[in-house]
């Protein structure tokens, strides 16, 4: 919830309308996010260990097991977020 970047990527995604949340461990997801959900997007800051994201997916995985994962590792670089309205 500290990060700027983790922040800006929410921010981006609700609104566009999309429900989103900030976890820095996996004992923070909450199940119920995702009832009665069809779709889910995972992403997350440049900071975060890789493994706290392969966590995260297993754990959904092992709720959902006959869910489909589609993974893409693109890296992208140059990326600039505007400084938030104060």
């Amino acid at each position: 919830p500290t990060s700027s970047n983790s922040n800006r990527l929410k921010e981006t995604s609700i609104q566009l309308g999309v429900e989103s949340y900030i976890i820095d461990t996996v004992a923070e997801l909450n199940p119920s996010w995702l009832d009665g959900k069809r779709c889910l997007g995972i992403t997350s800051g440049a900071s975060v260990p890789k493994y706290i994201v392969d966590e995260l997916l297993h754990e959904i995985l092992r709720i959902h097991p006959k869910a489909a994962v589609h993974q893409d590792e693109t890296i992208e670089y140059g990326i600039k977020f505007p400084l938030p309205n104060v």
